[in-house]
């Protein structure tokens, strides 16, 4: 999935091969949230890169462990940062 936020949908019910190999990493939906105060955290230091990386690793994992793309909030949070917003 590109950060244009296109993605494939899976089928309701289908498993990753992560799932299914049991190398989905474990409590995988705390990390979301928690990486929204890092890459705030990152842009707002003005360490962009950074900030950017760490979205970009974030999209992938969610993609590789569970097989969907960020919530809209991440989303949106990603792009108000990309504007240059103030959060």
């Amino acid at each position: 999935m590109g950060l244009c936020g296109h993605h494939e949908e899976r089928p309701a019910g289908a498993r990753t091969e992560a799932q299914r190999e049991g190398r989905a990493e474990p409590l995988l939906h705390l990390r979301e949230p928690i990486s929204h105060l890092l890459f705030v955290r990152q842009a707002a230091l003005g360490e962009w890169g950074r900030a950017q990386r760490h979205y970009e690793e974030l999209v992938a994992l969610l993609e590789e462990q569970l097989g969907t793309p960020p919530a809209p909030e991440s989303r949106a949070l990603y792009q108000r940062l990309r504007a240059g917003e103030e959060i």
